[in-house]
């Protein structure tokens, strides 16, 4: 397996994402979040509700996400 590494920029932060470039599982997980969005929160009815929350609560203390599911952690 071939593995690539990507440098990208999220929110003013720059980030290195690791994935196997023949790897039919990564290349899904990236295109369903990437491309396809969809865990996009913003089209949910209450999705700017959740991202008003979460920056008001992540002020006071740091944010926790536990990625406990398969595949590259793209979701997170």
């Amino acid at each position: 397996m071939q593995i690539v590494s990507s440098q990208f920029e999220i929110n003013g932060l720059s980030k290195t994402m690791i994935f196997r470039i023949d790897s039919a599982g990564d290349k899904g997980a990236l295109l369903q979040i990437f491309i396809n969005k969809d865990y996009d929160i913003s089209q949910w009815p209450q999705g700017q509700r959740l991202v008003d929350y979460y920056a008001e609560k992540s002020q006071s203390a740091p944010a926790l996400i536990v990625d406990a599911g398969a595949n590259i952690g793209a979701s997170v």
